[in-house]
C-alpha cells in the first residue's frame, strides 16, 4: 500500500457489515458499501492500528443520495491524517451527496383551509437535547428552502429593507426599560399562548437586534413584556415583529410546531409529497476536533440548528467545494461558539474554506480564527473562492460573510452579497482581505460598514486590497415628527464601505474600487496610522469621512486601554512590528494621527441619489473630505486625482478647525492639503457600465496610481469551485431616497 491511496465506499443503500471497498453491491449482494460514515471511520481507525497510512491517503466516497444524520459526525485527532497521507470524505464522481441534519416530517393532512398538519411527536422525541432551554428551537424546510415560523406581522420577501415589521408604540414608564413596550392595533388580543412567543427587535440602535421570549401581554393596556432583557433599553418607533404564534399562522410558508401535542402545522407555498419537509435537528452536522489533514469535499451539509461545520484546534483541515447551507440561528450571537454560521474555524492553523456556496444561515457564512495575537504568530487559515450570500436569515446584526480574527488569516476572491448587516468582520492582526467582490449588503441596518473593525488600538497590520464594494446603502430609523406621532425610516442610512470604526488603527487600504456607496467608502473614526491609497470611489459624499472620539465614551476608552496593555504592547513584538503604538498617549489619544489618504482617484456628481446629499448636508454642497477634530500636523493628504465634473470642488471647513460650512478647493491647497492633487477627468473605459479601468492616457498615472487588477477580482474558475459559473441575481440600484413613514397614532 506504499503509494496507493486507499478507497471506502458508504452508500445509502451498504451495509456496515460489507467490507466497504467496494462502491455498489456486488451481484450475489454479499458485499458492498457501508452504510454510515461512522463505520468508514471505523476502517480508517482499523488501518491507524495496524500501522501507517498509505502513503497517498485514504478517501472516502460518498454514494449519491440523502443522509440522515442521527447525531452530529465527530472526527478527533485520532481521525487525522498526515501532510504525505490525508483523508478525505467527498462526494463520488460528481452524485450529489447530502449530510442532512434534520428529520424528514411526513403524513400531511389537512387542517383547515391551507394549513397541513402532521405528527411530530417522533421528532420531538428525537430531539437532542429535547428539554434543553438553552437549545435553538429548529427550522424547518420546504424542498431545500427556509420556511417562516408563523409571525405577525407577515414577512414581505419583496422588501429589501428586511420584510414587514410592527412598530414600538410607546415606551412605558419614565425610566428606560429593556422588558416591556407598548404597540398599536389589538392584534395579539387574538393570541391563545403569549408566553410561547418571541419577539425580534431591534430595541434601539440600528445596529443591534434580538430575539427575546415574552413573558406576558396585557392586551388592555397593550403593552408586551419580556422574560428576559433586551440588549438595549426600548424606544419609540423602533421595529419589532412577533413569531411562534400559532393564530398568525396565515400566510404560504409559515408554519408552527406545537411540542406539547406534538403537532407540526404548516402552509406549504407549493403542493407537498412525503420527504419535501424537514425539519433541522441536529446542532452541528460535522465536528472535527483536533483534527489534522482532514478535508469535506463536494457535499452538500444542511438542516441543523446551530452551525453546520465546525472545525477546533485543527491543522491543515478543509471544507471543499461543498454546499453549506440551511442552518438555524445557534446559541450564540457575534463571534458565537454554536452560532449559526455556515462552516466555524476556530484556533486553528493551515486550515480553510475553499471554492465552497454558503447561504440562507441563520447567522453568518463562516468564522474564521487562528494565531496566537500576543506572539503574533499567523494561523495562515483561509476562506478563498467562495460565493457567500442571503446570510443572516435570522440574527442580523454583526452577522458577518466572513468573521475573520486571530493572526495572519486571508479572505480571497470571494463573491459577498445579500444580507442585513456586515460582509467582512475583522478583529485581530496582520489579515488580508483581497480579491473580493461585496455587493449589496447593509441592507438592514445603520452605523455599518461593508467591512468593519474597531475598539482595539492593538488590532494592527491588516490588509485590505484590490476589493470592488458597490450597492452599499444602509437602513434606518431618522425620526420624524415623533411628538407629532410619526417615524421615518431611510435608505441610504449610515453605511460605509470600508468602516474602521472606534480607533481602528494601522490598517492599509489599497486598490479597491468603490461605487454606489453614498454615505462615504472609508469611514476613519478615531484611528491612526491608517493608510487610504490608490482606490478608485466613485460618487460617494465624502469620499472619505475622519473623525475624533471618546468624548462621550468613556466605557469604551477604559476597555481599549484593557485590550492594548492585554498584549503588551510597549515591548516586542508589538513594539517592533508597530512601532507607533508604544506613543499612542504621548498626544489625545482621541485624536486620529498619522492617517495617510494618497493617490487616489475620486468622482463625484451634485445630481446622483435625487437630493440625497441636499438632505444630509444642508444647502446641499457636495464635499470631497470630512474631517472633524483630526490632527493636521501629522496627517497627509496629498497626490489625490479629483473630478467633479467641471464644477467647484470643496472640503468641510471643520477640517481646518473651523466651524460649520465648507472651503472651496485653493483654501484647501493653501492650507497645505492636497498640495500635488489635481482636478481632471480620469478617463474610465466605461463608467456607464460600471467599468472603471483607466485609459491609457489618465492623468491619475502622472501621480503615481497604480492600476489595480480587476480582471482577478471575485471568484475564479476552479475543479474545487462547488458550481459554476456563480449565478447573482439582479438587483435594482437605489438612486434616490427610499422612505417610510409610519404613523404611531393609536
Amino acid at each position: 500500500m506504499k503509494n496507493m491511496r486507499t478507497a471506502f465506499y458508504v452508500s445509502p443503500h451498504g451495509k456496515d457489515t460489507w467490507s466497504g471497498t467496494a462502491p455498489r453491491a456486488s451481484t450475489a449482494g454479499t458485499d458492498g458499501p457501508f452504510a454510515t460514515l461512522e463505520r468508514a471511520r471505523r476502517a480508517i481507525r482499523d488501518i491507524k492500528k495496524s500501522g501507517a497510512l498509505p502513503a497517498r491517503g485514504v478517501t472516502v466516497w460518498l454514494r449519491g443520495g440523502t443522509y440522515y444524520l442521527g447525531k452530529t459526525f465527530n472526527l478527533t485527532k485520532r481521525d487525522s491524517g498526515t501532510k504525505e497521507s490525508p483523508i478525505a470524505y467527498r462526494g463520488y464522481r460528481g452524485e450529489p451527496v447530502t449530510l442532512c441534519g434534520g428529520v424528514a416530517v411526513g403524513g400531511f393532512e389537512r387542517y383547515r383551509g391551507k394549513i397541513m398538519v402532521a405528527d411530530a411527536s417522533a421528532f420531538l422525541r428525537a430531539m437532542s437535547p429535547a428539554n434543553d432551554k438553552d437549545a435553538a428551537r429548529p427550522e424547518l424546510f420546504f424542498k431545500g428552502r427556509r420556511m417562516v415560523l408563523a409571525r405577525w406581522p407577515n414577512f414581505d420577501p419583496d422588501d429589501m429593507h428586511g420584510g414587514k415589521w410592527a412598530y414600538i408604540q410607546s415606551v412605558p414608564g419614565k425610566r428606560p426599560t429593556r422588558t416591556r413596550f407598548r404597540y398599536l392595533g389589538d392584534r395579539p388580543s387574538r393570541w391563545a399562548n403569549p408566553g410561547e412567543a418571541e419577539v425580534h427587535v431591534f430595541p434601539n440602535f440600528d445596529w443591534r437586534d434580538c430575539i427575546v421570549g415574552v413573558k406576558s401581554i396585557d392586551t388592555k393596556k397593550k403593552e408586551i413584556r419580556l422574560a428576559e432583557k433586551a440588549t438595549y433599553p426600548f424606544e419609540r418607533g423602533r421595529r419589532f415583529y412577533v413569531q411562534n404564534v400559532f393564530e398568525e399562522l396565515d400566510a404560504p410558508g409559515e408554519w408552527y410546531l406545537d411540542s406539547k401535542a406534538g403537532k407540526l402545522y404548516f402552509q406549504p407555498p407549493e403542493d407537498i409529497a412525503d420527504g419535501d419537509v424537514i425539519l433541522s435537528r441536529l446542532e452541528s452536522i460535522v465536528s472535527l476536533k483536533s483534527a489534522s489533514h482532514v478535508a469535506l469535499r463536494g457535499l452538500t451539509i444542511e438542516c441543523c440548528r446551530g452551525a453546520a461545520v465546525v472545525m477546533r484546534g485543527c491543522a491543515a483541515s478543509r471544507v471543499v467545494g461543498c454546499v453549506v447551507r440551511n442552518t438555524g440561528r445557534g446559541a450564540g450571537e457575534v463571534w458565537g461558539g454554536a452560532g449559526g454560521y455556515g462552516v466555524i474555524i476556530e484556533d486553528c492553523t493551515d486550515s480553510g474554506v475553499i471554492g465552497c456556496d454558503i447561504y440562507d444561515t441563520g447567522c453568518g457564512g463562516v468564522i474564521l480564527n487562528g494565531g496566537d495575537r500576543k506572539t503574533l504568530t499567523p494561523g495562515r487559515n483561509v476562506v478563498e473562492n467562495c460565493h457567500i450570500h442571503h446570510y443572516g436569515r435570522i440574527l442580523k446584526c454583526y452577522q458577518a460573510g466572513v468573521a475573520i480574527r486571530g493572526v495572519g488569516n486571508r479572505i480571497r476572491h470571494c463573491a459577498i452579497h445579500h444580507a442585513p448587516h456586515n460582509a467582512i468582520l475583522l478583529a485581530g492582526n496582520e489579515h488580508v482581505i483581497e480579491y473580493n467582490r461585496v455587493h449589496h449588503v447593509a441592507l438592514e441596518g445603520a452605523d455599518v460598514g461593508a467591512f468593519y473593525m474597531g475598539r482595539d488600538w492593538s488590532m494592527q497590520g491588516n490588509v485590505v486590497r484590490y476589493n470592488i464594494w458597490h450597492d452599499i446603502y444602509g437602513y434606518g430609523c431618522q425620526h420624524w415628527d415623533v411628538t407629532k406621532g410619526t417615524v421615518g425610516y431611510d435608505a441610504p442610512h449610515g453605511a460605509w464601505g470600508v468602516y474602521l470604526d472606534d480607533c481602528a488603527s494601522g490598517t492599509t487600504v489599497f486598490g479597491n474600487i468603490f461605487y454606489r456607496v453614498p454615505m462615504a467608502a472609508v469611514h476613519v473614526g478615531g484611528g491612526r496610522d491608517n493608510v487610504i491609497e490608490n482606490n478608485i470611489i466613485i460618487n460617494a459624499c465624502p469620499a472619505l469621512h475622519l473623525d475624533a472620539r471618546w468624548d462621550e465614551y468613556a466605557l469604551w476608552y477604559t476597555l481599549q486601554k484593557e485590550r492594548l496593555e492585554a498584549m503588551n504592547y510597549t515591548k516586542p513584538p508589538y513594539s517592533t512590528r508597530y512601532p507607533n503604538l508604544p506613543k499612542v498617549y504621548d498626544v489625545d489619544p482621541r485624536l486620529p494621527m498619522g492617517n495617510r489618504i494618497v493617490r487616489n482617484i475620486i468622482t463625484y456628481r451634485d445630481d446622483n441619489f435625487r437630493g440625497f446629499w441636499a438632505a444630509r448636508k444642508g444647502k446641499g454642497i457636495a464635499i470631497l473630505w470630512e474631517l472633524e477634530d483630526f490632527h493636521p500636523e501629522s496627517t497627509e493628504i496629498d497626490s489625490n486625482l479629483v473630478w467633479h465634473y467641471r464644477k467647484p470642488v470643496r472640503v468641510d471647513r471643520n477640517a481646518l478647525r473651523e466651524q460649520g460650512g465648507v472651503i472651496d478647493w485653493r483654501q484647501w491647497k493653501a492650507s497645505g492639503f492636497d498640495t500635488h492633487s489635481v482636478i481632471a477627468d480620469p478617463k474610465f473605459r466605461n463608467p456607464a457600465k460600471d467599468d472603471y479601468r483607466l485609459k491609457a492616457g489618465s492623468p491619475a498615472f502622472k501621480l503615481g496610481f497604480k492600476p489595480i487588477p480587476v480582471e482577478k477580482i471575485g471568484p475564479y474558475k476552479s475543479p474545487l469551485r462547488a458550481s459554476w459559473p456563480i449565478k447573482q441575481p439582479r438587483e435594482p440600484i437605489i438612486e434616490g431616497i427610499i422612505k417610510k413613514r409610519i404613523s404611531l397614532r393609536k
